[in-house]
């Protein structure tokens, strides 16, 4: 199983918890022409990744802080290529600017990542798992009715990366095969929360045992 070609990922991410728990999500960019990360590639994903992180409109929790980018160049076989690293820019820890209604470490929120050259089956959907909003859900039906602002948010934040030089553009990529990859041309937000169990697997908690 191999990629269709090398390319460049974006990993986000950062803490949750006081430190005690991680958080990440990553997307991955191809060109024509593939060009290599760079510090400065890194360093420009920033100012942007920060304007999503604090959209009001998105809650996200001051539980979580957003702390690094990382552009990994990635081969066809998904590993680094031979001779080439990953370029990283440290975020001073960034608090989300919601404090109300926080939810469990694992709960998250899926955007899913579409695109018209490939109405289904593989190649044809991505996604990513954005920490929990600290917004409400509702008793009746567990949503929290933020699937629009989601979708906004991140198609906004998307489009800032691809205009990234020598980043590429957002593309959703099948290792199946020979491999497929098509740009990404829609973004879905969904409205109900979801779970990440991987980042609930630091904390610890109390626990009492009554006799019968």
């Amino acid at each position: 199983m191999v990629f269709p070609s090398e390319h460049n990922l974006l990993t986000v991410g950062g803490t949750a918890y006081n430190g005690v728990e991680t958080w990440s999500f990553g997307v991955r960019f191809g060109a024509t022409v593939h060009i290599d990360p760079t510090q400065a590639m890194a360093d420009a994903c920033v100012s942007a990744t920060q304007t999503l992180w604090n959209t009001a409109g998105i809650y996200m929790p001051s539980s979580h802080n957003l702390t690094f980018v990382k552009v990994a160049p990635i081969g066809p076989d998904g590993k680094y290529p031979p001779g080439k690293i990953a370029y990283v820019s440290a975020i001073t820890p960034d608090a989300g600017p919601s404090n109300t209604n926080i939810h469990p470490a694992q709960c998250a929120q899926v955007v899913t990542f579409l695109t018209t050259f490939q109405p289904r089956g593989r190649g044809s959907r991505g996604r990513i798992y954005l920490p929990c909003p600290a917004a409400a859900v509702s008793a009746s039906n567990g949503t929290n009715s933020l699937g629009s602002a989601l979708a906004t948010a991140v198609r906004t934040w998307l489009t800032a990366m691809n205009a990234v030089s020598g980043l590429g553009l957002a593309r959703i990529m099948s290792n199946i095969g020979a491999g497929l990859e098509n740009n990404i041309t829609q973004v879905r937000g969904d409205d109900l929360p979801d779970t990440q169990r991987r980042r609930r697997r630091q904390l610890t908690s109390s626990t009492t045992t009554v006799n019968m």
